[in-house]
């Protein structure tokens, strides 16, 4: 292939050296030549990851299962498990007299879960108000008020 060079000179353009630099430039932008060393790392990376997760799913699974047992009937309907963190379970209840209730019995709940779970760790209870769960007006106020 021939071309006009700067000078009006004819110029021969190498056919070679535009294919070595495509060899050059395509693992470069298709990252093709490190994959495989990224795809072993990720792999052992992941594992990892999903056996922390199955460990701290078995543990909050044991809290649950307690919880079910151990809850008053009464509560169970207006009361929910929100999450565990840092060994304090948060709980959200129905304002008025279910929370109520959740709070006075939470100190029982706390020593089954704490002899039932040892490895949840739960060290404290805390009863927040449960939003959107009284379809009484002024109740969505409240959760307002509490940052919710």
């Amino acid at each position: 292939m021939t071309g006009k060079g700067g000078h009006g000179q004819v110029t021969q353009l190498s056919h070679g050296s535009n294919m070595d630099d495509e060899e050059r430039l395509l693992p470069a932008t298709t990252g093709r030549g490190s994959r495989s060393k990224n795809a072993t790392r990720l792999g052992f990376s992941a594992r990892a990851y999903l056996d922390r997760q199955n460990a701290r799913l078995q543990k909050n699974c044991s809290v649950v299962d307690v919880w079910r047992q151990v809850l008053p009937i009464m509560l169970y309907e207006h009361c929910r498990l929100a999450g565990i963190s840092r060994g304090v379970l948060r709980v959200e209840a129905e304002p008025g007299p279910y929370m109520h209730e959740m709070r006075m019995a939470s100190g029982e709940l706390l020593e089954h879960l704490q002899n039932r779970c040892r490895r949840a760790g739960v060290k404290k209870i805390v009863v927040v108000a449960r939003c959107g769960a009284s379809r009484r007006a002024g109740k969505g106020a409240h959760c307002a008020r509490v940052g919710r």
